[in-house]
């Protein structure tokens, strides 16, 4: 989809984000992710940062095949993929996790 406008993103640095988190949010730390099978450092920061904010997010959301996990199932499934993640962006998800949670509840909230 995002291909037409990224063929001309020429020097801009907000569409070279994009594209690759959208590229490599999938790739993961011990090289077992897609599509290039990237690990480590050499998987951009971004999608690095991305790839477990949206593993948390697809846990705790509701799916047409299950209901979302609770945070704190979600929190002990991403513990249990520790290996997959960047080390210093798993200890920020994890000293951090309860904003995640606050956050979700806010955007689950119903007016």
């Amino acid at each position: 989809m995002l291909m037409p406008l990224l063929k001309d993103k020429g020097s801009n640095q907000y569409l070279k984000l994009v594209e690759s988190v959208v590229l490599y949010h999938h790739e993961r730390w011990d090289g077992s992710g897609y599509p290039e099978g990237l690990k480590g450092e050499d998987i951009p920061l971004s999608a690095r940062i991305v790839s477990l904010a949206d593993t948390y997010d697809a846990l705790v959301s509701d799916r047409s095949y299950r209901p979302g996990f609770t945070h704190e199932e979600a929190l002990e499934i991403i513990k249990k993929e520790e290996g997959k993640y960047d080390p210093r962006i798993f200890q920020v998800f994890l000293d951090n996790h309860l904003e995640f949670k606050r956050i979700k509840e806010k955007n689950s909230a119903t007016p």
